[in-house]
């Protein structure tokens, strides 16, 4: 079984643009450094759905191996260091949630 790593960012009022898209890259980044990591995608809701985010303005999906990996990404060093350097000066509030799937 693989896991969805779901999260959605409500990014603060006056966030910086280019600290934005450094943390994307730092994310993007995580691929191949933390076992287990196979995908990770970052995006806004869709304009159309977008008042369903109730508010909610960033969205990432990694694409974990299996189950166990999901708490060595979560306590993995290098996520750590991105969640503190970029994780108080960019999102207000911050909602996560695992699901496993069936690999087809």
């Amino acid at each position: 079984m693989g896991v969805y790593h779901i999260v959605l960012f409500r990014l603060k009022p006056n966030y910086e643009k280019s600290l934005l898209d450094h943390w994307k890259n730092q994310v993007h980044g995580l691929v191949g450094v933390v076992p287990g990591l196979k995908h990770v995608d970052v995006g806004a809701p869709l304009p159309a759905t977008a008042e369903k985010a109730k508010g909610f303005n960033v969205s990432l999906v990694a694409v974990l191996e299996k189950p166990e990996d999901a708490l060595i990404y979560a306590e993995h060093p290098e996520h750590e260091r991105i969640i503190k350097e970029c994780r108080p000066r960019l999102f207000d509030e911050v909602l996560i949630c695992d699901m496993e799937f069936q690999q087809r």
